[in-house]
């Protein structure tokens, strides 16, 4: 097991600055976003829910493997690039 990169974790490694994946939602959205990766993950959830009209009450992302992100923590270390995920508003599908 690899051992954290505290610089991904805070959105600062040398690698790309950004990370771009896929948003998906409920009512068939699906649209690909870029985000510099030390955005908050609850940040990036409330731009892609105003882009796509939903009401912005603490949207995340779930991702098929990790499973609900923490709205508190940077995109980094989540390691997203190409990945898909749902945007969801307190735990439910938007």
């Amino acid at each position: 097991m690899s051992e954290p990169n505290d610089a991904a974790e805070r959105g600062t490694d040398q690698g790309a600055s950004t990370v771009t994946f896929t948003v998906k939602s409920g009512r068939g959205d699906n649209q690909e976003f870029e985000f510099e990766k030390g955005t908050k993950v609850g940040d990036a959830a409330k731009e892609v829910a105003e882009e796509y009209g939903y009401d912005p009450n603490d949207p995340t992302f779930v991702h098929p493997e990790e499973g609900e992100l923490d709205r508190n923590k940077p995109l980094a270390p989540y390691h997203l690039d190409g990945d898909t995920v749902t945007l969801v508003n307190e735990e439910k599908g938007v």
